[in-house]
């Protein structure tokens, strides 16, 4: 068990961790935390042809704007739902499959004179409601009082495509907070897919404390990408320096300033999973002259590496407003230090035993 201050006691005491887990790696966070994922608003606005904006929020609608799951494919994945919103889903769900046949249909082939091919696809022993085109399919599925929904991004055949699908339908099962399986694949809010740990992810999950609802953490953990992906001849853009200072420039822009709590220099060597970092500790002054505190910590990933390195990002972030509000007292500034960089030291591979 983590303890934040071994000289002296919190203010408000943090010291029953958890664990949970992002994707392929777990962390420890200070007592419950609530989950940012879709509402049920967002995922039928998606099967109707709405916004392609996939916003991720805390149930009581607090945006979490950094989180996305993308795991094969993108994923939606529904707060608890009541049985009208499963209906509803379910519903919207039926009838954007019918539209894709009847666009199949129609349509016959692609422009580029491709035969368009529409298949039903069982979801058994699971609820819900799959379908392909071709290669590329889409599959809704109701477990445990959730919704997930992946639209399935693989080019090619079908004989190519149909492990990917396979692998979420055998592979899904519902997690609850702090569940941390120890089995080869990736942790989503709500869910855990178990493969042979060989797709790619993109996932990055948001929390909010709920002692300390003033305070979010979010964890990232993606694929690395190859330096060849994202040359620019006047930076190295995959540099962390400069990789942190992008994460603070987007805060920046909707805030009044943002200035390092550290002397020179601002950046500080730190460790994520075993992987070499670096952490930035900041002040964040609002519109209205209020201040809060942020902290971020990345550990860039190597795509070249033979064993899975992946690109790892956290930060934690205080907005005192959604304490107050409340009638909670907002975490001082040096108990939020302590804390996030105990979060970040926490953060490791999650173990697995073999398939």
């Amino acid at each position: 068990m983590l303890t934040l201050n071994a000289c002296s006691e919190p203010r408000t005491p943090l010291s029953d961790w958890k664990s949970d887990c992002v994707g392929r790696m777990q962390l420890d966070l200070p007592e419950n935390a609530d989950i940012a994922a879709n509402s049920v608003k967002t995922i039928a606005a998606l099967y109707q042809g709405g916004s392609q904006y996939r916003k991720v929020e805390f149930a009581d609608g607090q945006v979490a704007g950094w989180s996305e799951f993308v795991y094969q494919g993108s994923l939606q994945i529904s707060h608890a739902l009541t049985s009208d919103d499963a209906q509803l889903l379910m519903s919207s769900a039926k009838e954007e499959s019918e539209r894709s046949r009847k666009y199949t249909v129609k349509q016959g082939k692609t422009p580029e004179g491709e035969f368009l091919e529409y298949e039903f696809l069982k979801v058994l022993p699971h609820v819900g409601v799959a379908n392909r085109i071709n290669a590329r399919y889409s599959v809704s599925l109701f477990l445990d009082s959730h919704w997930l929904n992946q639209e399935g991004f693989k080019r090619g055949t079908w004989v190519e495509a149909k492990p990917h699908f396979n692998t979420l339908i055998e592979g899904i099962s519902p997690r609850r907070f702090g569940d941390v399986p120890v089995a080869p694949g990736v942790c989503l809010p709500y869910f855990f897919i178990r493969d042979d740990n060989q797709p790619t992810r993109h996932i990055s999950v948001t929390y909010r404390l709920k002692a300390h609802p003033d305070i979010t953490i979010w964890l990232e953990d993606a694929n690395a990408v190859g330096h060849a992906d994202w040359h620019r001849k006047d930076v190295n853009i995959l540099d962390p320096e400069y990789r942190s200072n992008e994460f603070w420039t987007q805060i920046r822009q909707r805030e009044q300033s943002v200035k390092s709590l550290w002397s020179l220099p601002t950046y500080r060597h730190n460790h994520m999973a075993g992987q070499k970092g670096l952490e930035t500790f900041v002040s964040i002054i609002h519109k209205d002259c209020s201040e809060d505190f942020g902290y971020y910590s990345i550990a860039p990933g190597d795509a070249q590496s033979k064993d899975d390195k992946p690109d790892l990002q956290l930060y934690v972030i205080r907005d005192a407003r959604n304490a107050k509000s409340r009638g909670i007292e907002p975490l001082p500034k040096d108990e939020f230090l302590k804390m996030a960089q105990a979060i970040a030291a926490s953060v490791k591979r999650r173990p697995t035993t073999p398939n």
